[in-house]
């Protein structure tokens, strides 16, 4: 094996939207990185950070934090409070010490394909220059669920994600194809 990667975050969604812990583990090629915070300590906008590369420290700002992963939730919760939702800000912990702030405006509503077939989408962007953005296709009928990510970094892509199969139940679904979550 080349590698592997292990990444999680819990969260609350009493009272808010509330981060309460983040862990990132990566073991590639005999490298590891080992990174955990832990959310608020009593506090609405604090994170603690235990970083097996730079130790432990503090963050604090003035904003709620999130993950990079309870973000996304937060995200897809936004919007289905608020479909008509243009704009939506995240400040986000991360592993390098800092806090990044991103703003993702709406900038594309239809139809696209995927493997699932046509699926209606809402498309989210972030982009601090043509080398450095987030791209999210959600759709519509299945929660806002991410149908394709890309993040592109100093002008690299990190990562790109598209969605290949859905099931729910052990019982594959398919576009179009009405679904009870109950």
């Amino acid at each position: 094996m080349l590698g592997q990667l292990e990444e999680f975050s819990i969260f609350s969604m009493v009272n808010g939207f509330t981060t309460i812990s983040h862990q990132y583990q990566l073991n590639v090629l005999g490298k590891q990185r080992d990174y955990t915070a832990s959310f608020n300590d009593g506090k609405p906008y604090i994170a603690a950070i235990d970083d097996s590369k730079k130790g432990d420290f503090k963050l604090t700002s003035p904003h709620q934090l999130f993950s990079d992963l309870s973000y996304q939730v937060a995200f897809r919760q936004a919007l289905l409070n608020n479909p008509d939702l243009q704009a939506i800000d995240f400040h986000i912990a991360k592993n390098k010490g800092t806090v990044k702030h991103y703003t993702f405006n709406k900038t594309e509503e239809g139809v696209t394909d995927t493997s699932l077939g046509k699926l209606a989408v809402t498309k989210f962007s972030y982009y601090k220059s043509k080398n450095e953005f987030i791209e999210f296709w959600l759709a519509k009928d299945y929660a806002y669920l991410p149908v394709y990510v890309q993040n592109v970094e100093g002008g690299k892509t990190l990562y790109k994600l598209s969605i290949d199969e859905l099931s729910y139940g052990g019982k594959a679904i398919h576009a179009g194809e009405e679904v009870s979550l109950n």
